[in-house]
């Protein structure tokens, strides 16, 4: 199952901010907690293990990433929710001319990877199913902007030569109607818009000692430099989906690499 982790917001919106006035909030100086801590180093919750039931807990976050000792400080991530879920029963291996045809149509190109059964276990999963709701508004927000931009460029450009060709038509019969067509085609495609978002291939595999998962995160079939993550509390893995999203996510694989 994947596992997506809210993205820090200063990042998402491309500004900086000021530094929130933390002391406020955590008050250790009136508390006597600093002076405390002073006196008492090693009282830091060393040795203490910790569950959080929350959303949005991301190990890439400054603060999460390792203990006073030095050591990882998030050592287990688990989906109770069930969003992150992907089936992988589909067991496919290279075709004879080496390629691995996804669930979603691609052509995807793997990488040098250590799979001694050669069974690939494929999967799929549409972002939206799992991404936050504010980054999904986000993404619908500019994808339709991006989209409308582009169209409106390619229909103001057919109808400049529609135009151009009114006195001519007769002349240009095949390219006028054709133009026409392809003007009326784009005039449908703004009206009936539709976004279904990133669509991922999902790749599942075992090296000879762990079952690893590589995602195509950038939806172009190539899976060449994708981190193989394998179950969070081993390696302490996670991957970015891109810098745009700033979602990081990671990866715990059950029941023999079928989920």
């Amino acid at each position: 199952g994947i596992m997506s982790n809210m993205p820090n917001m200063s990042q998402v919106f491309g500004h900086e901010e000021e530094e929130f006035p933390v002391h406020g909030i955590v008050p250790k100086q009136e508390t006597q907690a600093m002076m405390f801590l002073e006196q008492h180093p090693e009282y830091d919750g060393r040795g203490t293990l910790v569950a959080v039931m929350d959303t949005g807990v991301d190990p890439g976050t400054e603060g999460l990433s390792k203990t006073t000792e030095g050591k990882p400080k998030v050592v287990a991530i688990i989906d109770c929710s069930g969003a992150g879920d992907v089936a992988t029963t589909t067991v496919k291996q290279l075709d004879t001319n080496g390629r691995l045809i996804g669930l979603s149509g691609r052509e995807l190109q793997l990488g040098d990877w250590m799979n001694p059964s050669g069974d690939y276990r494929l999967g799929i999963k549409a972002a939206y199913d799992f991404f936050p709701t504010n980054l999904v508004k986000r993404m619908k927000e500019e994808n339709k902007r991006q989209f409308e931009l582009e169209q409106s460029a390619m229909y103001n450009a057919m109808h400049l030569r529609l135009k151009m060709l009114e006195p001519q038509k007769d002349a240009n019969t095949e390219e006028y109607d054709s133009l026409q067509i392809a003007s009326e085609q784009l005039s449908q495609m703004m009206k009936h818009y539709e976004d279904p978002g990133p669509i991922f291939d999902c790749v599942v595999f075992h090296d000879g000692t762990h079952w690893r998962a590589a995602i195509d995160a950038s939806c172009n079939g190539d899976l060449r430099e994708s981190p193989l993550l394998t179950d969070y509390h081993i390696e302490y893995q996670h991957a970015t989906f891109s810098t745009f999203t700033l979602l990081n996510y990671s990866v715990n694989i059950y029941n023999e690499g079928q989920l």
